[in-house]
């Protein structure tokens, strides 16, 4: 109960003072979580993975920058856990939310022909001679189902 009211007393005040953490600090939290979430993924370690992806997702989320993917895969990491339910429970809601894996990547090539990948807005302002292409990476509800169904099956028969 303690650590509540304290937990409580602490996010009271970050509120109350209007603190905002550095922006520096922000940018290190996101690549921390990111490689550990990363690093558990590869090292087959799905049940921490799971749970660093769902923490990336929400410090991205929080700073402007959300990126379903990072859910998709924790969705991923919970089914390859055998964590069923959390991994219907991320899948539906990425499905309810309209997510479809489609991005969009924007890219130029330099007068030497060195592709360069920008963010949308400066995409859209490049002022110099390139030739711009967009390229759209898709995974369909389709795939998203078919991958639930799978693991489903697979566990129960």
């Amino acid at each position: 109960m303690k650590k509540l009211i304290l937990g409580i007393a602490i996010v009271s005040s970050v509120f109350a003072f209007g603190q905002k953490e550095d922006k520096k600090d922000v940018n290190a939290q996101v690549q921390a979580t990111n490689k550990a979430a990363m690093d558990a993924y590869n090292a087959k370690n799905y049940t921490v993975a799971g749970p660093k992806f769902i923490e990336l997702y929400d410090l991205l989320k929080a700073n402007g920058q959300e990126d379903k993917t990072y859910k998709y895969y924790a969705g991923l990491s919970y089914a390859l856990a055998n964590n069923l339910d959390e991994s219907i429970k991320i899948y539906t809601d990425l499905i309810n939310s309209g997510y479809t894996g489609v991005q969009t990547q924007y890219t130029a090539k330099d007068k030497s022909g060195k592709v360069e990948s920008f963010n949308k807005d400066i995409w859209e302002t490049i002022k110099k001679p390139v030739q711009k292409t967009i390229l759209i990476l898709k995974q369909s509800k389709h795939q998203v189902l078919n991958q639930i169904c799978m693991k489903l099956y697979q566990h129960y028969f």
